[in-house]
């Protein structure tokens, strides 16, 4: 009788314990989001004090469940302090980042350029709880990057989940950042290096730096095709009465859809979402991808709406 009480009241114990909430890292974005951020700067070099200051602004052209996120970047607003006075280097416009590219464009950014980064960079590929930790190497990297999930914080209105890396690019180097629990967006980004610094004529010296960046405005912007993107309508209607795009189990015409665009820096998509659901209440969106150089048919892709 005893034994059964105990088996009992373990049984309860195990059925109530219940699991630490998990957080998804990767940015969920909406095409046409627009987020814009301060960037600040202060280094100090052999007693030297600089200070620089950028506005990012970055526009979600393309977001998908297979292909990634594609933002176009601009940098405006660029003033650079140091003791010789204050200079204000042009605006940076038009530079594509993409979550899943093996090359970007944000080496136009200049050392601005991984700052950028950190809107689509995501390491961990499962959901996380607080506590965790783990690490990731690139084949070229000589030393692993930790990770850890620090807190869940409130944070400019919002659930934040706070993560703190530290790098192989700069070992004395530590980045805090603050992803948003909704949609996995970042709302800031703190970086603090202590090291050395060399100067033209082969010196070092030593560093302290110390960067934010940090989430100020954010808003959704119209999705406005372009000529080129209307003139694929007509295409898509042709290849869809031809059953072209059977094989990836698109059928009917083009009135059978919502059609859509979207863009990457090489295709131009075209966007095909079901007026009717299927059989089984889904209605799986269908990308259709254009060369933007030819206007040739690329791929057709299925994808999950999330």
């Amino acid at each position: 009788m005893i034994a059964s009480v105990a088996s009992f009241l373990l049984l309860a114990a195990a059925q109530g314990a219940t699991e630490p909430p998990k957080y998804d890292l990767k940015w969920r974005p909406r095409v046409g989001q627009v987020l814009e951020y301060a960037v600040r700067a202060k280094a100090a070099v052999a007693g030297q004090m600089m200070q620089s200051e950028a506005v990012f602004r970055g526009v979600v052209r393309s977001a998908s469940s297979s292909g990634g996120v594609a933002v176009l970047i601009d940098a405006r607003q660029r003033v650079n302090t140091t003791p010789d006075g204050t200079e204000n280097p042009p605006d940076v416009l038009g530079v594509w980042l993409q979550s899943q590219a093996l090359a970007d464009e944000t080496d136009k950014l200049g050392e601005l350029g991984v700052f950028a980064r950190w809107l689509t960079e995501r390491s961990a590929d499962e959901p996380v709880t607080v506590g965790q930790k783990w690490t990731e190497k690139d084949e070229d990297e000589e030393e692993a990057t930790r990770y850890e999930v620090l807190s869940v914080e409130d944070l400019k209105g919002s659930r934040a989940v706070k993560v703190a890396c530290t790098g192989s690019e700069a070992s004395s180097g530590s980045w805090l950042l603050w992803l948003r629990v909704k949609d996995g967006a970042l709302l800031r980004a703190e970086l603090t290096a202590n090291g050395s610094a060399s100067d033209g004529a082969g010196g070092n010296h030593a560093l302290e730096a110390t960067v934010t960046m940090e989430l100020t405005s954010e808003k959704e912007e119209p999705r406005v095709a372009t000529e080129a993107q209307q003139k694929l309508l007509p295409k898509v209607a042709e290849v869809l009465r031809g059953g072209g795009l059977k094989a990836a189990g698109v059928v009917g015409e083009l009135n059978d859809y919502e059609p859509s665009f979207e863009e990457d820096p090489t295709h131009d998509f075209v966007m095909l979402t079901p007026k009717k659901a299927d059989a089984e209440g889904n209605r799986p969106r269908v990308r259709v991808a254009f060369s933007k150089a030819e206007g040739t048919l690329r791929y057709v892709l299925t994808e999950r709406q999330e």
